[in-house]
C-alpha cells in the first residue's frame, strides 16, 4: 500500500475525469489516494509515497497555471514520480519537458503516459480542426476506462513506462512549442461577449486565474488568460467569442466537456 499525492489542473473537465477514475482505481488496489487540483492548493503537500501530476497539453506545454504550480514543488530526495496529460491528439515530450524542473528538484520520473479524451475547441485561425464529436468520446471513454485500470496497476508496482522522449515525440514538442507560441499571438484577439450575456459571473467565478471581471457594467477580461477555454465552452449562455466569427454556433460548436455536462462539468 502507497499513499499518493496528485496534483492536477483541469481546463473543461477532461483531466479532472482521468484523475478520478484514476484515483478509484489505485484506491481498488489499497492505495491511499489524494487528489488536489492546483487552483485549490493551499499547501503543497509532499509527505507521501509517490506523487502524480496531470494536465491537459497547451502547444506542448503544461497550461501556465500548472507550470508555475511545477516552480513551487519542494526539493525532496528520490520522490517517484509519474505523470499523466490529456489530449486531443498526440502528447510529443511535454511530460519529459514540463518535468524537468522536478527532476532538478530530486523527483524520480518512473511512468509518463498520455491519454487522448477529446479536441475541445475550434476556433477561427487558432484551430481549424472540429470539437470532437461526443459520440466518439463515449466510445473512447469505455476504452480509456480499461486503459486507467493498467495505468493504475503499473503505478501500483512502479513499473517504468516513460513514453514520448524519442526523436518523433521531442520533434513534435520542440515544434509546437516555437511556432505555437506565434501562431497564439497573432491570431489570438482576446475574448469578448455578445449581446447574449446576462451579467450571471459563471465566467467570474470560474476562472482558474480571476483574469474576468465587471467594469462599468460590462465583462472584461484582462491579460492572465491561459487559454484553458473553460469560460468559452461554458458559459451558459455561450456569449463569450473569439472574435465575431464564432457568434456562428452551429459552426463553430462549443465543447460541452466529456460527459456533455457543460457548465456542471467537474474541473476542481
Amino acid at each position: 500500500m502507497s499513499k499518493i499525492q496528485i496534483y492536477y489542473f483541469s481546463g473543461t473537465g477532461n483531466t479532472f475525469l482521468v484523475v478520478e477514475k484514476l484515483a478509484k482505481y489505485l484506491r481498488k488496489l489499497g492505495n491511499v489516494v489524494n487528489f488536489t487540483s492546483c487552483e485549490k492548493v493551499e499547501r503543497i503537500e509532499s509527505d507521501c509515497d509517490i506523487i502524480g501530476i496531470a494536465y491537459p497539453i497547451h502547444t506542448s506545454t503544461a497550461p501556465k497555471i500548472f507550470s508555475e504550480f511545477l516552480e513551487k514543488m519542494p526539493i525532496v530526495d528520490n520522490k517517484p514520480l509519474f505523470g499523466i496529460v490529456t489530449s486531443g491528439y498526440m502528447a510529443g515530450d511535454v511530460l519529459n519537458y514540463e518535468s524537468k524542473i522536478l527532476i532538478q528538484k530530486g523527483y524520480n520520473p518512473f511512468l509518463f503516459r498520455n491519454i487522448v479524451v477529446a479536441n475541445n475547441l475550434h476556433l477561427p485561425f487558432l484551430c481549424p480542426l472540429k470539437v470532437t464529436k461526443q459520440s466518439v468520446i463515449n466510445k473512447r471513454l469505455i476504452k480509456i476506462e480499461r486503459k486507467i485500470n493498467k495505468i493504475a496497476i503499473d503505478i501500483n508496482n512502479k513499473n517504468l513506462d516513460i513514453r514520448g522522449n524519442n526523436i518523433l515525440g521531442n520533434l513534435f514538442g520542440y515544434l509546437q512549442r516555437r511556432y505555437g507560441v506565434i501562431h497564439e499571438e497573432r491570431n489570438f484577439k482576446g475574448f469578448m461577449c455578445s449581446d447574449s450575456c446576462t451579467k450571471c459571473k459563471w465566467c467570474i467565478n470560474n476562472c482558474p486565474t480571476k483574469n474576468i471581471k465587471i467594469s462599468s457594467g460590462k465583462i472584461v477580461f484582462g491579460n492572465r488568460c491561459i487559454l484553458c477555454m473553460r469560460c468559452y465552452n461554458f458559459c451558459p449562455y455561450e456569449a463569450i467569442q473569439v472574435t465575431n466569427k464564432t457568434r456562428n454556433i452551429s459552426k463553430y460548436k462549443r465543447y460541452k466537456g466529456p460527459e456533455s455536462l457543460g457548465n456542471k462539468t467537474q474541473f476542481k
